[in-house]
């Protein structure tokens, strides 16, 4: 990937930012913790309804027909009941009279292979009768299926009354393989934070499941499986400075294809002997301005200089647009999020050809890269769309095998291109 194609991955992003409350029906609440479930299901008395199905998503899979799926009830993000029925031969479920009462929602969950799939929160108060089909693939602990597309760091600010910098992080991922990608060794994901950092807050976002998030020297390290198409993680945590000059250390664990690091026009300074100067970006009406690296090196770390910031214990905190303050005891409180939407073509089916040499594909690396980030959007799109039931299961099939094989053939495109020194 270009350091051009990775920015713009990364700007995508940004720019289309919407307020954290617009994610309630997306966000996935924490089901590791809070009230304990009852032993028995309580009586449902209502008009609500939940059905849907669980399919595999990975071609030749296992059955999901006898598989358990949970309902979870939640009352203001928190869980208090919990219902349970088994799939049919076809994966069907059903939950009825279930309550319907604002502040609610429910959340219906199975388990595959020993990993967990989760639908989004459905508000019975918009939809009485909403659906939440499943999807579920066979597992792979295959470092290679993922690729980290960009990692933007934002300096939202600077709050000098602890004296430390905002930073907001959105990292952009695909999965480009037909199984769920599990990690090794209980990690899935590992990203250096810089020295220091603290008061870690994941964002919740659709499509990503941080799972048991842990901090273990100096990285985040992420559990929930990664399940085929595109995805973003996002979080934010707070950097310690002293004086007007911060240094911010950014490993890199994994391959990754490009890191920017932006700030805000006319705030603070920011510079770095590894990274270019990849001038400025409207994000939202807002200038920053951006630094970024193309490919940075495995287990390296890049230094970023941010200067002319407030003197800890001064009254000249600034504090970025994608935060609404500090509470007590340092709390961060995210108040803006970010979701990736993109505009995606409809497919039109593709001719039966034998090859790669019969497919119509770019000769040059960027073209391909391009090509196949347009692929890995329209995967995740077709996602959606099967999710929202919005295409037929035959159709979302079609086309998913066609996406996959297309995949396929730039992968083998690339690998033929780098061989021979192109």
């Amino acid at each position: 990937m270009t350091l051009r194609r990775s920015l713009v991955t990364l700007l995508v992003a940004l720019a289309l930012m919407i307020p954290f409350t617009a994610l309630a029906e997306d966000a996935t609440p924490d089901t590791t913790g809070g009230a304990a479930t009852p032993a028995a299901a309580p009586a449902a008395t209502g008009d609500g309804v939940i059905s849907g199905t669980v399919t595999n998503g990975t071609p030749g899979g296992g059955s999901v027909g006898g598989l358990e799926v949970k309902l979870t009830r939640y009352q203001e993000m928190q869980p208090t009941d919990e219902y349970t029925t088994t799939t049919g031969e076809d994966g069907s479920f059903r939950f009825e009279n279930l309550p319907v009462n604002e502040g609610e929602g429910f959340i219906a969950a199975v388990t595959y292979q020993g990993y967990d799939y989760f639908s989004p929160l459905l508000l019975l108060t918009e939809e009485p009768q909403a659906t939440a089909d499943l999807t579920v693939y066979e597992p792979t602990d295959d470092p290679s299926v993922i690729e980290i597309a960009s990692r933007g760091v934002i300096i939202a600010g600077a709050n000098s009354e602890v004296g430390a910098l905002e930073i907001f992080e959105i990292i952009s991922l695909d999965n480009s393989s037909d199984r769920a990608y599990v990690g090794q060794d209980g990690t899935v994901l590992r990203i250096p934070l810089p020295p220091g950092a603290t008061q870690i807050i994941q964002q919740p976002q659709s499509g990503f499941n941080f799972g048991q998030l842990r901090f273990e020297d100096g990285h985040l390290i992420t559990t929930g499986i990664i399940t085929p198409g595109s995805h973003d993680a996002m979080f934010a945590y707070l950097v310690p400075y002293e004086g007007t000059k911060a240094t911010l250390e950014i490993g890199t664990a994994q391959p990754t294809d490009g890191l920017s690091v932006l700030i805000e026009n006319d705030t603070y300074n920011i510079s770095s002997p590894s990274m270019q100067d990849a001038g400025t970006a409207n994000i939202a009406g807002t200038m920053y301005r951006v630094i970024s690296a193309e490919q940075p090196v495995v287990g390296d770390v890049i230094a970023v200089t941010v200067d002319g910031l407030p003197r800890p214990g001064s009254s000249d905190s600034d504090r970025g647009p994608l935060y609404a303050g500090i509470a007590a005891v340092v709390g961060l409180a995210v108040a803006g999020g970010l979701t990736v939407q993109a505009v995606r073509r409809r497919r039109q089916p593709a001719p039966a050809v034998a090859g790669d040499a019969a497919r119509d594909l770019p000769d040059d690396p960027e073209g391909l890269e391009a090509e196949r980030l347009e692929l890995a959007a329209e995967l995740n799109r077709l996602e959606e769309e099967r999710a929202r039931g919005e295409i037929d299961e035959e159709t979302y099939q079609e086309e998913r095998a066609e996406i996959l094989e297309e995949l396929r053939a730039i992968s083998r495109r690339m690998r033929g291109l780098e061989d021979s020194g192109a």
